[in-house]
């Protein structure tokens, strides 16, 4: 099974192409291929059709809680994008992120009413967590940030300080270590990975979302999680957590964290563990939305590639600034849809 995983996993990452992980420069992949991007009437790369978008408001629907890493990476698209599209661009928050998913795609089709998450809400298909499967049952407008690596964090006065203690002691005390999850969700898979490729057992038990995994972890409650940069560093800097290691999405050191933090900053593939993640910030729209209306959110979006606040926020979490076309944006999403599913299959998770 160790030797399927790696196949697999040398697969995902050989068909990635974003940007290099770490970096804070936007990377466009390619602009709609006739698009006007100003903030009144756009014209649709699709077909020749126009669209006076935007006339309203816009409602951005949140799969997450305020505050965690989700709802921080919307915030930072829709913030700088409000600056260029020309209305208001309004954030709501769910705390059951499949009563977002269902608002998001039982919405009128009308562009005024959007969904983000990322690409966990696919786990949750495969894994029967979810019965919306986020490539078929919505219309993706953009692809936008790569989220960035995460930290695996554990509490401060843990017996370990890497991944290769870490995976000593769990193997000297089988079943014992427990990790946080979101059962069917990208968590999920990461410690699937984690527990195969490095021959331990784990107890996996449920953390529904970033704010409880830290304070699980940091409290000692559960053993380790994973978590993003920012919000590692801020509790690892507080002396509630160490980090163990970043797992990622090619397994690439971020030099510089390694270099201010320490060698426990590396990446699990440096430290021996064949385990790897990423995932992009997705916009999508009701299926049924009007082709055109859909290439005018996409270009419009594009803009904020260019905003620094976006950017520098980008950055703080260590994500990539990324935009792509509609037609760009569907291909990616189906590549990890496909990633994905081969990953679960090999977990004996996929329920489809």
């Amino acid at each position: 099974m160790k030797k399927k995983i790696s196949v697999i996993l040398a697969a995902v990452l050989a068909t990635m192409s974003l940007a290099a992980c770490g970096g804070s420069k936007p990377a466009e992949t390619q602009a709609p291929a006739a698009g006007n991007e100003q903030t009144g009437g756009q014209q649709a790369a699709s077909g020749g059709g126009s669209t006076d978008w935007p006339k309203s408001a816009i409602t951005v629907n949140v799969a997450a809680k305020a505050g965690g890493g989700t709802d921080l990476h919307t915030r930072y698209i829709t913030t700088a994008w409000q600056k260029t599209v020309g209305q208001a661009v309004a954030v709501v928050n769910f705390d059951n992120a499949q009563v977002a998913m269902e608002t998001g795609r039982t919405a009128k089709a009308d562009g005024y009413n959007l969904l983000t998450n990322h690409s966990g809400c696919i786990c949750q298909y495969y894994t029967g967590a979810s019965e919306i499967n986020p490539v078929t049952d919505y219309q993706v407008v953009a692809a936008m940030q790569y989220m960035g690596d995460q930290a695996i964090i554990v509490a401060p006065d843990a017996p370990y300080n890497n991944m290769t203690e870490f995976v000593e002691y769990a193997k000297a005390h089988p079943g014992e270590v427990s990790c946080a999850i979101a059962n069917g969700n990208s968590s999920h898979f990461i410690w699937g990975q984690i527990a195969k490729s490095a021959g331990i057992d784990l107890k996996m038990v449920e953390a529904a979302n970033e704010t409880e995994k830290l304070t699980n972890v940091a409290g000692g409650f559960i053993t380790a999680g994973n978590v993003t940069i920012q919000n590692a560093i801020q509790y690892e800097d507080g002396g509630k957590v160490k980090v163990l290691g970043l797992i990622s999405r090619d397994g690439v050191d971020n030099e510089t964290l390694v270099s201010e933090r320490g060698d426990n900053w590396k990446t699990l593939q440096s430290q021996g563990v064949d385990a790897a993640w990423g995932g992009n910030v997705y916009i999508w729209a009701p299926k049924d939305i009007d082709p055109a209306t859909a290439e005018a959110i996409n270009a419009s979006l594009k803009p904020v590639l260019d905003d620094e606040d976006y950017q520098k926020g980008c950055e703080a979490m260590g994500a990539v600034a990324e935009w792509r076309s509609v037609e760009d944006s569907q291909k990616l999403l189906e590549e990890e849809e496909a990633r994905i599913k081969d990953v679960a299959d090999a977990l004996g998770i996929n329920v489809r």
